[in-house]
């Protein structure tokens, strides 16, 4: 049984070595392992505020049977009505598996129900399989960053009866 599920501080390592995983294959960036404490911080856990970019930081924990295997990092806007998947990691021994699209689909259902419209933004960099998750859930490139990361958007305009 698969669920999103919030971290808690025996969560960090698992959230770390993900992050590092992900820089050694050129999905996240280097600078983000460099300041230890916000990594700490964002892993142990499950909402924060960014007040740089005035937004709320929901982490979730990607569970397999109770075992955590990955994690998902919203950041919602709602000033500006956009939410940013901003990382999302498996574990490679749970890759290729299908549980990226899953949880991801979970992630969508989970946005839907917080809001009547949003624009749902995803960035990415050298990651076919996020390609093909963003291909099947219709999100449509828009731009390509200064980072060279792909920028993909998806408007949702749900009706909460």
């Amino acid at each position: 049984m698969i669920k999103l599920t919030e971290p808690t501080i025996a969560d960090q390592n698992l959230i770390y070595d993900l992050f590092v995983e992900g820089i050694d294959i050129n999905v996240y960036q280097k600078k983000l392992t460099k300041d230890l404490n916000y990594l700490k911080a964002m892993a142990s856990c499950h909402s924060s505020i960014d007040y740089n970019a005035n937004r709320n930081i929901i982490n979730y924990m990607c569970t397999l049977s109770n075992k955590n295997i990955g994690f998902i990092t919203l950041a919602y806007d709602f000033g500006k009505g956009k939410i940013e998947i901003l990382y999302f990691s498996i574990d490679r021994k749970y890759q290729h598996q299908g549980y990226g699209k899953k949880y991801f689909k979970l992630a969508l259902e989970i946005i839907e129900k917080s809001r009547k419209s949003i624009s749902v933004l995803v960035r990415t960099k050298n990651s076919e399989a996020m390609l093909a998750i963003l291909k099947e859930q219709d999100f449509k490139q828009e731009s390509i960053n200064r980072q060279g990361f792909l920028c993909f958007h998806k408007n949702m305009n749900v009706i909460l009866l």
